[in-house]
């Protein structure tokens, strides 16, 4: 594929498919896709839609490539096929950009978020922040801060949400991208996504070693929890009267952390 051209829809349906890991798919197939074909792109101009990174994993290690639409600026006018572009680069060249990702040396652009997705995380991380807080001790990042997780090449990704408990253990760079793996992330359902999507981003984050992973999609009012060597646990917001007790659990990362559905969800249509 050269490089800036789009994947077409068959092909990244079956790329797709075949990379999803197998949290995630477990979920899926309780749960549904929450679509019926691929996601259609928000923009008219030719701003790329949001990338897909959907990965497998081989004994820890993410070995598929992102599907989605990718760009990068050449390294030369006469190269074909253009040099890996490092996260010191990205963080150069992504810094006029909403919203970017670094995939194995390449840059992936993605879609500005929609309503009630950027509302719901908002909410998410304005909880999170204020227990954090409360506790006196950990970090919490919010969709724009992204991750070197990988180097040679690198790879720079960003979730909605992101927590570090213990940041005493731990050496954060003076600017650009925190070289290690998150505690907890959060991924947020955006109106331009599908919820397979939203499912094989969960499986990257722990293909990438993440504790825990939430997932939240405010289009049905449904979340998934994502934990290493455990089955998905799935959380449908319900009545009024029992919704307090339909929550996010932190643990094992944060054990005395808990979001209610209720409280993440409020005011949305």
């Amino acid at each position: 594929m050269g490089v800036g051209a789009p994947v077409g829809a068959a092909g990244r349906e079956q790329g797709c498919q075949e990379a999803s890991k197998d949290a995630a798919h477990s979920a899926l197939r309780k749960m549904g896709t929450g679509t019926t074909g691929p996601r259609p792109s928000r923009l008219k101009d030719r701003t790329p839609p949001k990338s897909r990174d959907l990965t497998a994993a081989h004994d820890g290690e993410v070995v598929a490539p992102p599907c989605g639409v990718l760009t990068m600026k050449p390294s030369a006018m006469t190269s074909l096929t253009p040099a890996p572009m490092t996260a010191l680069q990205f963080e150069v060249e992504a810094c006029h950009l909403d919203s970017a990702e670094l995939w194995d040396g390449r840059m992936l652009l993605r879609e500005p978020a929609g309503w009630p997705g950027t509302g719901t995380n908002a909410r998410l991380v304005a909880i999170v922040g204020q227990h954090l807080m409360a506790a006196g001790k950990g970090l919490f990042f919010e969709s724009s801060a992204g991750f070197l997780l990988r180097r040679n090449p690198d790879r720079v990704l960003a979730p909605d949400l992101a927590v570090i408990v213990d940041e005493t253990q731990i050496t954060l760079p003076k600017h650009g991208f925190p070289e290690l793996t998150p505690d907890l992330v959060a991924e947020v359902r955006s109106p331009g996504d599908s919820w397979e999507y939203v499912l094989s981003r969960g499986g990257l984050w722990l293909a990438h070693g993440v504790k825990v992973v939430w997932l939240i999609d405010p289009m049905v009012r449904r979340a998934v929890e994502l934990r290493q060597d455990r089955a998905p646990v799935i959380l449908a917001e319900v009545a009024p009267a029992e919704a307090e007790g339909v929550a996010l659990d932190g643990a094992p990362v944060l054990p005395d952390l808990r979001v209610p559905l209720a409280q993440l969800f409020r005011g949305l249509p």
